[in-house]
């Protein structure tokens, strides 16, 4: 570490005798410097708290509510629709054909509605680890449904 000059006792020894910066001055600033400058960079790397920001790693008691965007996974007719978490949690869809329905394949919780057009065809529910409810191919019949995955286990509920 660079030797820190001492402090000059009187005030004017920090200028020259034309009022510009002593030569002491300067020696003492070129050893602050780089001390200095860490200290700006370690500042610089401390994220603020800020009460009104979440964070991943603490828990938080929300006073609000969010809205979210609904996805749509537009018209199924046939195939299998694996519902996404990463598409949202609030999602629909309109039934136009006999297809299957298969629950995410992570942890989460989605409501999904789901709307039967003019072809609305047997939806037939696969994979999941429980079902609840009656789903029917009426046309314009309109179906809400819980659909939830913890730990490897899935629920469809219609609601």
């Amino acid at each position: 570490m660079a030797n820190i000059p001492s402090l000059p006792s009187p005030a004017s020894a920090w200028v020259d005798k034309d009022g510009r910066p002593s030569t002491e001055f300067h020696l003492l600033m070129q050893a602050l410097y780089p001390l200095l400058e860490l200290a700006n960079t370690a500042v610089q790397e401390i994220p603020p708290v800020d009460p009104d920001t979440l964070y991943r790693d603490q828990t938080a008691n929300l006073t609000v509510g969010y809205t979210a965007t609904a996805y749509s996974a537009g018209t199924v007719s046939s195939g299998t629709l694996t519902l996404n978490p990463t598409n949202g949690n609030v999602q629909y869809y309109t039934n136009n054909g006999a297809h299957t329905l298969a629950p995410p394949t992570s942890d989460c919780s989605i409501l999904v509605k789901i709307t039967n057009g003019a072809s609305a065809g047997t939806i037939t529910l696969s994979g999941f680890t429980k079902t609840q409810g009656t789903l029917n191919t009426t046309n314009g019949a309109v179906f809400f449904a819980s659909v939830g995955v913890v730990n490897g286990s899935s629920i469809f509920s219609v609601i």
